[in-house]
């Protein structure tokens, strides 16, 4: 949600089981958040956080988020899809991400959104 609501992409310089990178997906930024696992092995624990991004996010910056996950909206949508009566299409999911977020999602993953967010909203089918 961060990344979305920032504005900016990231991706992942490194992931284990117990470390976790990731930079911006401007390499000339200077952005990263490293985490590690606790040695109870349930939690993490951010080590490090550069909070502000040295890069200029523009209007011709390519904003498809391609690691917004359909999880992420899926659980933006649950709540509604959890209201009576509520029929939320992908194409309605693709239309709300853009006006609100300036995001254009492709239809397979607005459908998965949908799906996640039916999950999360009744159970498991």
């Amino acid at each position: 949600m961060y990344a979305l609501t920032e504005r900016f992409e990231w991706k992942v310089k490194r992931s284990t089981k117990t470390r976790f990178t990731a930079t911006c997906k401007n390499s000339k930024c200077e952005w990263v958040i490293r985490a590690g696992k606790l040695k109870n092995g349930t939690y993490w624990h951010v080590k490090s956080f550069v909070k502000e991004h040295t890069c200029i996010n523009d209007d011709n910056y390519n904003m498809q988020f391609s690691r917004v996950s359909s999880f992420i909206i899926g659980e933006l949508f649950a709540r509604k899809m959890s209201d009576p009566g509520c029929t939320i299409r992908p194409k309605d999911i693709i239309t709300e991400v853009r006006e609100q977020h300036d995001i254009n999602l492709k239809y397979n993953k607005a459908y998965r959104s949908k799906n996640h967010a039916l999950n999360k909203a009744f159970g498991d089918p």
